[in-house]
């Protein structure tokens, strides 16, 4: 323990899944087991548990080491709903037996859905601190004025694909294919980066044929181009989010995208199902091995 260092822990009485209440416990004594720490060092963490309302007593138990059984990895798909004490119903019992009616055995998809690579675990809500926190930072961003993203295309606002707004970050977008004797389409996409840089990445794979299934709107573009019919682009932003982040670990820039695309069918077209489950692909820059 370091100098002048108070330990603390989640009160009994917190809005937490009882399991992560109850290993609280077990992880503190296991800890102390660990570094084989002496009864002298155990009062600190006594008064601390203590303090958050637990009545249980530490006790070094020097563990005998077990030889455990390698067990072959599987995929696990794992379902995180928020937990709140508040709320009365069952959902992992829910959750589960809807697999198991809607996925019975003998089921095409038995094998890839059931309960052995489907699990359940609630995930803790943000305390208040949080909460504060996000409100005050929100409050002080609003009274400190920003100035709007400009524009750096060369032609000027006439040839800005935003209308002199194509540096704007963290936008979920529509793309409109306009064309002589078919119907208009339309493509949602995302990005975290400015809105020029993906025009770029859209218009690359517009020009070059190997590209051409990076996204379905190439596709469509490419389709439109062999059967030598003119057409036009226009490009929109309709939402903005926050990206991932790495201690929420939730990224509102993709779920607002899979918002869009199920409730405004209209402006996603072209858009394909399988998007509404792909998994995001902002985290990959906070992985270490990009850092």
């Amino acid at each position: 323990m370091k100098p002048n260092h108070t330990p603390t822990y989640v009160h009994k009485d917190s809005n937490h899944p009882k399991y992560v209440l109850k290993n609280i416990l077990v992880a503190v004594n296991r800890r102390l087991q660990m570094k084989k720490s002496s009864s002298l060092q155990y009062p600190p963490y006594q008064e601390a548990l203590k303090r958050s309302g637990y009545d249980h007593q530490l006790v070094y138990e020097p563990t005998i080491p077990q030889s455990r059984r390698k067990n072959k990895p599987r995929k696990i798909v794992w379902f995180n709903p928020p937990f709140s004490s508040n709320v009365q119903t069952n959902i992992g019992a829910r959750f589960l037996s809807l697999i198991d009616k809607h996925f019975p055995h003998g089921h095409p998809l038995h094998k890839v859905i059931n309960r052995n690579n489907v699990k359940m675990s609630y995930r803790c809500m943000p305390n208040l601190k949080q909460k504060i926190n996000m409100h005050n930072k929100k409050v002080r961003s609003q009274d400190q004025p920003m100035d709007p993203p400009g524009c750096n295309c060369t032609g000027g606002i006439q040839e800005c694909p935003l209308n002199g707004r194509c540096q704007t970050e963290k936008v979920i977008y529509k793309a409109e294919v306009i064309s002589e004797g078919l119907e208009n389409e339309t493509y949602t996409g995302v990005t975290s980066q400015t809105f020029k840089k993906r025009f770029y990445g859209h218009s690359s794979s517009f020009s070059n044929r190997d590209s051409t299934t990076s996204t379905t709107l190439s596709s469509y573009i490419w389709d439109l181009k062999d059967s030598n019919c003119d057409f036009d682009i226009r490009w929109s932003v309709i939402d903005r989010g926050k990206p991932f982040d790495p201690v929420t670990r939730k990224c509102n820039l993709c779920t607002l995208e899979k918002y869009h695309i199920i409730f405004q069918p209209e402006g996603a077209s072209l858009n394909k199902r399988s998007e509404l489950f792909s998994t995001c692909r902002h985290r990959l820059k906070d992985l270490l091995c990009n850092i």
